[in-house]
């Protein structure tokens, strides 16, 4: 599914994954760690089968980065930025089928390392499949569901 310039797409394990930028040869993409089985997997973008490969995955953290090859994606143009409280766009494959949502993110004050930072968390329930998918706020990538 194309939302805003950027691509998520469902993987065959029944996660999403979105695809967030290009260089000269690879499309790189994001999903939750807990969502890879092996260093590749298949994505599948609208009729098309992708082949993704692992190259970096975080169980701690629950994230992994993969690439594929550009031409096998096509042309991804979003925007990515910084999260902030309020509303949001979550994209994802929920149930195996394309789904766009709503969500207020709330947050909370932190001292971290001793600054503030206020804390950002996505409410529950993130329905199975959108681990991976895409949240989106003001047309911009701002993250990516997790647990």
């Amino acid at each position: 599914m194309i939302y805003n310039k950027m691509i998520v797409a469902m993987l065959i394990t029944g996660c999403s994954c979105t695809f967030f930028g290009t260089d000269a040869n690879y499309a790189y993409c994001s999903s939750a760690a807990h969502c890879v089985r092996g260093e590749t997997t298949t994505a599948r973008i609208g009729d098309t089968n992708v082949g993704v490969r692992w190259i970096h995955i975080d169980l701690e953290h629950d994230i992994a980065i993969g690439k594929a090859f550009k031409a096998a994606v096509g042309p991804i143009e979003g925007s990515i930025a910084q999260a902030k409280v309020g509303p949001a766009t979550i994209i994802g494959y929920p149930n195996l089928q394309a789904a766009v949502r709503t969500a207020d993110i709330p947050g909370r004050e932190a001292t971290i390392d001793g600054s503030p930072k206020t804390l950002l968390d996505l409410p529950s329930p993130v329905i199975g499949g959108t681990s991976g998918g895409a949240v989106m706020q003001n047309g911009s990538l701002v993250g990516v569901v997790t647990h």
